[in-house]
């Protein structure tokens, strides 16, 4: 029940704001969702003990598929 209650005000507010904020303030909200990213990555690596061969090819591999990702063009519509 309270999981579903924290669902529909999430939806009713923050939600909304989001949509607000990224009409008006593109750059802006993208900027901080990167800025999260590279703070979970940071906070992450410096617990992350194990650096070896595989983990950095793991790295590169993970870096590169999201890059491309990145620049794929979105999906359209079936006519």
């Amino acid at each position: 029940g309270l999981l579903f209650f924290g669902m529909i005000v999430s939806y009713f507010s923050i939600s909304k704001i989001l949509d607000y904020l990224i009409i008006n303030y593109e750059l802006y909200v993208w900027s901080v969702f990167f800025g999260m990213i590279i703070g979970s990555i940071y906070y992450i690596s410096k617990d992350f003990e194990g650096w070896c061969t595989k983990a950095y090819i793991s790295l590169v591999i993970g870096i590169s598929i999201g890059i491309s990702i990145s620049f794929l063009d979105p999906a359209k519509e079936n006519d």
